[in-house]
Order: C-alpha cells, then sequence, then structure tokens
C-alpha cells in the first residue's frame, strides 16, 4: 500500500505532464529567483523501519535559487518524526529526525501555470544516535497562482544509511507533502525574453515619444478603424474579445496594403517595471502572431513594449486597470 501511495503520485505527476498545458502564466521564468517553500506531510516506514515505526509526519522548509528558468539549487530543513506502534498510545514518539540537506529541482515546463517536478537531495538525517548520512527525492508538481505564490504537492522515499545497530543497516521511508512555494525576485532578471531563433530583440522604450519620419500616434490608428486590444491580468493570450476586435483590424489592414504598424504591448501599474516590460513585449508578439495568421505581411507589423510607462488611465480602480492592459496600433507610415 505504501509502495502504491508513491506510483500513486509518479502517475499523478506524468499525467499532469502529458496533458496539454493551459496557456503561458504570464508570469515570466522563475530565473534568478529565491524561492521559499514551507510545508507539510505524512510519512510511511518500509522494511524493516516498519517494525519499530508506524505513520509519521513531517514538518519543514526549502530555501532554493534558480539558476536557470527550469533549474534551481536548494537548502532544505525537515523534521520528521514517527509514532511507535507497540506504545498504548499513538501519540507516543518512535523515532525522528531532523534532517539538513542540499539539492536539486528540476522544472519539466518553462513559464507554465501547471508544472511537473523532480526534486531530490542529500544530507544528514539527526537522530537520537547521532548524525546518519541520507538522501531523499521524488517527483512533485507545482502550480502557479499568481506571480510570486504558488502550490506544490510532492512524493519523495528516503534512504538513511547505516542505521540503528539491529537487524536493519538502512531506515526507509516514503512520504507525502504539500505546501506553498513563495518567489522573491532578486533584482537581477535578465531584460530578454526567451524566444525562438531569428526573432528579434526585446525593445525597451523608455522615452515618452520616440522622432521617427512619418510615425503617427494611436490616434491616427483609431481614425483608420485600429482598435487597440485588451487583455486580462497578468496573461498574454487572445480572449474571444481581443480576436473580435483583431479580426476587424486584420480587415483594415487588408484593405489597406500600404499601412505599417507598430504594435505597442502596455500594462497596468502592478508588478516591476522590468517584469512588464517583458510581459508587453509578449502580448504584442501575441498580436503580431494573430495578424500573420490571419494574412497579414510580417514585414508590416513591428512590436515593442512600454511596459507600465505609458497607461492611458491613472485611476487604482479595476477599470483603469483593465483599459491599461493593451496593445495599441501606431501607424508607422500610411
Amino acid at each position: 500500500m505504501k509502495i502504491g501511495l508513491l506510483l500513486l503520485m509518479v502517475l499523478l505527476v506524468s499525467a499532469a505532464a502529458a496533458l496539454p498545458q493551459p496557456a503561458p502564466s504570464g508570469f515570466g521564468d522563475m530565473n534568478q529567483t529565491l524561492v521559499f517553500t514551507p510545508g507539510a506531510g505524512l510519512l510511511f516506514p518500509v522494511g524493516d523501519f516498519d517494525d519499530a515505526n508506524d505513520l509519521g509526519f513531517t514538518v519543514g522548509s526549502g530555501l532554493e535559487y534558480f539558476v536557470s528558468p527550469r533549474l534551481s539549487l536548494l537548502l532544505n530543513y525537515s523534521y520528521l518524526s514517527f509514532s511507535d506502534p507497540a506504545a498504548p498510545a499513538p501519540s507516543v514518539p518512535g523515532e525522528s529526525f531532523h534532517f539538513l540537506g542540499l539539492g536539486g529541482r528540476g522544472l519539466l515546463f518553462h513559464d507554465a501555470r501547471l508544472n511537473p517536478y523532480l526534486r531530490a537531495a542529500g544530507g544528514l538525517y539527526q537522530a537520537a544516535s547521532g548524525s546518519k548520512a541520507g538522501a531523499n527525492g521524488g517527483p512533485g508538481v507545482l502550480y502557479r497562482i499568481s506571480q510570486n505564490v504558488g502550490l506544490f504537492a510532492e512524493g519523495s522515499a528516503h534512504f538513511v544509511f547505516d542505521y540503528g545497530s539491529g537487524a536493519s543497516s538502512t531506515a526507509n521511508f516514503l512520504g507525502i507533502s504539500a505546501g506553498l512555494a513563495l518567489t522573491f525576485p532578486t533584482g537581477n532578471k535578465s531584460r530578454t525574453v526567451e524566444r525562438k531563433p531569428g526573432e528579434p530583440p526585446l525593445a525597451v522604450v523608455k522615452e515618452e515619444r520616440r522622432d521617427e519620419p512619418g510615425a503617427q500616434g494611436a490616434a491616427d490608428a483609431a481614425e483608420t478603424g485600429l482598435a487597440p486590444v485588451y487583455f486580462e491580468f497578468d496573461r498574454y493570450d487572445l480572449d474571444s474579445e481581443a480576436k473580435a476586435a483583431l479580426g476587424k483590424n486584420a480587415e483594415v489592414l487588408q484593405a489597406r496594403p500600404g499601412l505599417k504598424i507598430e504594435l505597442e504591448g502596455h500594462c497596468d501599474e502592478i508588478g516591476t517595471e522590468e517584469y512588464n516590460i517583458g510581459l508587453g513585449w509578449k502580448r504584442a508578439e501575441a498580436v503580431k502572431k494573430y495578424l500573420i495568421e490571419s494574412g497579414t505581411d510580417p514585414s508590416r507589423l513591428a512590436t515593442l513594449s512600454y511596459g507600465k510607462k505609458r497607461p492611458v488611465y491613472l485611476g487604482a480602480d479595476a477599470a483603469s486597470r483593465a483599459k491599461n492592459r493593451r496593445v495599441e496600433f501606431k501607424i508607422i507610415s500610411p
């Protein structure tokens, strides 16, 4: 049964990896971020260790640093305690450990809301009889609720070597746990956004106005029937309303083949300047991709991002923020 629990966890993670992924989260990657992971769970002794110990629990936390968008190095502390099956009351403790170790976590996807992973760590298990070397690891799933908050659930197998002096020389047990993943950006993240080979570099625009020959404003674009496209909070995928607006814009572009357009990505004021520059660029690129698929010549389209630097509404209410999460059409040449 205990082996079955771990196998079930593996199957759940495999199923999550096989399912079609939801739309990109818009959170950006985890690169160069610190993540704090407090959690708790249950432990199930196996083998000879099962003879002297019953169901246990664990509480602990980890601190990890992502050295790449999908790979982190972690420092982990956990307290693990078992009850004694021979005791008259289940509250009487059996064996207990303090675990301190180093390890790593590898995420399967980049910038996904639902992300399976594998985690492994090795270190010291401090028991009443002294410190023992050990290792643990297993599969898990991370679900990101917001830019900085996620939930995780994972299964693990623990191996404690040279344990005790009885018939068994190793303490083996399985675990299932869940907790929070709290992300803290370090401020060192690159301004570049991961893109396919051959795609243009991210245009970071900080000036209030650019002096380009023949450049016209968004108001001029509106007069031609090119309407802005709006986005949900922290998202860059196109919903039904955005696609409807883009369908009309595509008709205008087909009717006026000489128009060249600059697609300006914008965000509301929530989040860092750096993060919103990347999010605005993704929004502009999503609009560009849709127009190209609708038949617009790619040479007529350019993308850039102003992030949160050019709000059309200064209010802090939800309605104002919704109008600031947009891609505007700017005519470069008529």
